[in-house]
C-alpha cells in the first residue's frame, strides 16, 4: 500500500518552501480518517488550495493502540498518526497541477487517490509521473508541525466513542457477574432441600427402628 515515504519518493521536488510555509492552515478532521488543510495560492490573490490526507488505517491503529484511559494522551495519539502514515495514505489537492497535469490520475492508478480519475493525462504530460503536487508534498515533508493539532482533533472526535465502548464493556462484565451470581443463588435452595430430605429420611428410619 502507498504510504508517506513512497509518495514522497515518487514526487517531483519544487523549490518554493518559503511561500508555502506562510499560507498553510489546518482545517480539521472528518471524525474518521481524513485531515484537511488549505494553502494560499502563490499566483492568485485570495485563492486557497484545499488538501486532504486520508490515513486509511488510522481508525484500526487507534483501536489497537489507544484505550479509553489514554484517549486524551496527545503524545500517544501523535505517534499513532505518524505510524498510520507508514501503513497507508491517500491524497487530494484542488490545485490545477494536481487535477490536470496527471497527478490525480497517477494517484488513482497507484491506489493513493482519494477521488477517482480514469482520464489519462495528455501525451506530452505522460512523462511526468509525480504522485504529489508541491502543496501535498510540503504538508507531508513538514507533517511534524501539524501532528499536535491533528492529534487533538482525533482525541476530541474519538473520545465519546471510546468512552461509550468502555461503558458497554463494563455493562457486559457486570451482566456476566450478575448472571453467575444468579446461577449460584439458584443452586443454594437445591442443596438445602436435599439436606432437609436427608435429615427427614434419617429421622423416619430412626422412628421405624424404635417402633420395632
Amino acid at each position: 500500500m502507498p504510504n508517506r515515504k513512497s509518495l514522497l519518493t515518487n514526487s517531483i521536488v519544487k523549490k518554493d518552501k518559503a511561500k508555502l510555509q506562510k499560507g498553510v492552515r489546518y482545517l480539521g478532521f472528518d471524525g474518521v480518517n481524513t485531515f484537511s488543510f488549505s494553502i494560499k495560492s502563490e499566483t492568485r490573490e485570495h485563492t486557497f488550495h484545499h488538501i486532504k490526507l486520508e490515513l486509511t488505517e488510522l481508525y484500526e491503529a487507534m483501536l489497537d493502540l489507544v484505550d479509553v484511559d489514554s484517549i486524551t494522551d496527545i503524545t500517544l495519539i501523535k505517534s499513532v498518526i505518524t505510524y498510520a502514515m507508514t501503513l497507508s495514505i491517500k491524497v487530494y489537492c484542488s490545485c490545477e497541477d494536481f487535477l490536470y497535469s496527471g497527478t490525480k490520475y497517477w494517484n488513482y492508478k497507484n491506489g493513493s487517490g482519494i477521488e477517482e480519475e480514469t482520464r489519462p493525462p495528455q501525451p506530452w504530460k505522460l512523462a511526468k509521473r509525480s504522485l504529489l503536487c508541491k502543496h501535498i508534498r510540503y504538508i507531508l515533508m513538514n507533517i511534524s508541525r501539524y501532528t499536535n493539532i491533528m492529534a487533538r482533533s482525533v482525541s476530541k472526535a474519538y473520545q465519546k466513542e471510546w468512552e461509550d465502548y468502555a461503558k458497554e464493556i463494563e455493562a457486559r462484565e457486570l451482566a456476566d457477574i450478575a448472571e453467575e451470581i444468579g446461577e449460584l443463588e439458584e443452586e443454594k435452595p437445591k442443596s438445602k432441600t436435599s439436606k432437609k430430605a436427608k435429615t427427614t429420611t434419617a429421622k423416619t428410619s430412626k422412628t421405624k427402628k424404635s417402633n420395632k
